[in-house]
């Protein structure tokens, strides 16, 4: 059991009343159970409260959070072209075709909080304009609908 470290008894009232070995052992037995559910999880690829995995092996620090109230991995478009107004549409699903707004007003904000994915913005003239992943933009025009694409750069 070498380069297992065994914590000295105080302030381990579960463990003070065992012997040297025993406490080992537990140890031992501890963190094979957790270096197991870290490779398990590692091959599955998810997030849980505390981090995120993925399939690759990498850990992220920290939990996904969200950016101007529109929360990972959505597309959000905000009801004039500033983020702080109210979220008037979200999209989070990669298509090959449009995803119209119910209600397309001119002037827009648009967040992509996806990682990965770049969203494709449609405008009433025709014009498409490319969000990067995490990137954000406002517009005068007026937004009809967004494409979201599995491409990692416009």
């Amino acid at each position: 059991m070498a380069g297992i470290r065994v914590p000295p008894d105080e302030g381990r009232p579960l463990l003070s009343g065992l012997s040297r070995e025993t406490r080992t052992t537990l140890l031992t037995e501890r963190k094979k159970s957790h270096e197991a559910l870290d490779a398990k999880v590692r091959r599955r690829g998810r997030c849980d409260r505390r981090r995120c995995h993925d399939p690759g092996g990498r850990r992220s620090v920290g939990v996904r959070r969200s950016a101007y109230r529109c929360n990972y991995p959505e597309v959000c478009f905000y009801a004039d072209p500033n983020v702080q107004s109210a979220i008037v549409a979200r999209f989070q699903v990669v298509t090959s075709s449009w995803q119209y707004l119910q209600y397309p007003n001119t002037g827009y904000a648009v967040v992509n909080t996806r990682n990965d994915d770049v969203a494709y913005v449609l405008q009433s003239d025709g014009k498409v304009l490319c969000v990067k992943p995490n990137g954000s933009f406002g517009s005068g025009e007026r937004v009809v609908a967004v494409r979201i694409d599995s491409r990692s750069s416009c």
